[in-house]
């Protein structure tokens, strides 16, 4: 299978190429500035291409002989992804649809067969509506509360329209794991005493829903091999575990202590339930199984141990 994937070097991109190589996937993989003096995963089965979502200019040589797409590049302020506008909202929309777009109208050209877009848990807010019901199922109408979820759920509402290209949508919740470098990890400054969250008390007790990028990435191949009754045209919720920063600082404070992973689950403080947790039934029915706790567990000990 030959897959050309958006966002390569990107927190998500990282976990779908090494999975996409370990099943000997032959990948062209984007990275907005392919520098030949920095460090660039290298595989005989891997080519990298520059480009750039908010760049006209950037040739789609990539999407050649491509016969699936998985797009997770997003024109961001670094580190951001809710307020990841910064100053310029239109822009942050302008270079996300109007890029996403371009890029489906030309993987249709080249005759792509199979696209997952990564979309995000964001087009859900934390304000429901009063007829949603809990867990939020895959066909639940949008309801986004900031620009980034409006952008993924607007980009989500052309599935329809590129039904050609075997378009289907992955909505994943926050995502950890260790990527390179380990400093851009999730949680690493809170494993290695450098948190310095300044989140109201209410906040830090506040568990929130996430879900690994190995978990994340196994989504994304079965929906890419799935037939296409079974995929396309569908959005599929992607969650896991729910944890606050309270019970990851008592995480780390007992992994440091010596505790064993078995005994922890079960002594953590009381958070908190997160809010609008997704169901992931969808993709459970497609064959997808969750890491769960033990894989955050040996998740946050890796960290602590780099």
């Amino acid at each position: 299978m030959r897959v050309a994937l958006t966002g390569g070097r990107g927190y998500v991109g990282q976990f779908i190429l090494e999975h996409l190589l370990n099943e000997d996937a032959e990948i062209n993989a984007t990275a907005t500035n392919v520098d030949p003096r920095e460090k660039f995963r290298v595989h005989e089965h891997l080519k990298w291409y520059e480009w750039r979502l908010n760049d006209p200019t950037c040739k789609l040589d990539f999407l050649r002989d491509a016969e699936c797409l998985v797009h997770t590049a997003f024109d961001h302020v670094p580190g951001r992804y809710r307020g990841g506008e910064g100053d310029n909202p239109a822009a942050f929309i302008r270079n996300n649809l109007l890029g996403t777009l371009k890029l489906w109208h030309k993987a249709r050209k080249y005759g792509v067969r199979r696209t997952v877009f990564i979309s995000s848990r964001a087009v859900f807010g934390n304000v429901a509506p009063e007829e949603i019901e809990i867990p939020i199922h895959d066909e639940q109408r949008h309801f986004p509360d900031t620009l980034y979820g409006y952008v993924k759920a607007s980009i989500e509402a052309f599935m329809p329209e590129f039904a050609d290209i075997g378009l289907c949508s992955l909505r994943p919740t926050g995502v950890y794991g260790v990527v390179d470098p380990i400093e851009n990890s999730k949680w690493y400054n809170m494993t290695h005493k450098l948190d310095d969250s300044r989140e109201s008390r209410e906040e830090h007790n506040q568990a929130q829903t996430e879900v690994h990028g190995v978990d994340v990435a196994y989504a994304v191949s079965l929906m890419l091999t799935a037939p296409s009754d079974q995929v396309v045209g569908r959005a599929f919720n992607c969650s896991d575990v729910s944890i606050s920063i309270d019970q990851l600082r008592y995480l780390v404070g007992q992994l440091r202590a010596g505790k064993t992973a078995e005994s922890i689950p079960t002594n953590l403080p009381v958070a908190n339930q997160p809010h609008h947790e997704m169901s992931s039934d969808a993709l459970i029915q497609l064959g997808w199984q969750k890491g769960g706790f033990n894989r955050l567990i040996e998740t946050v000990d890796q960290l602590i141990k780099s």
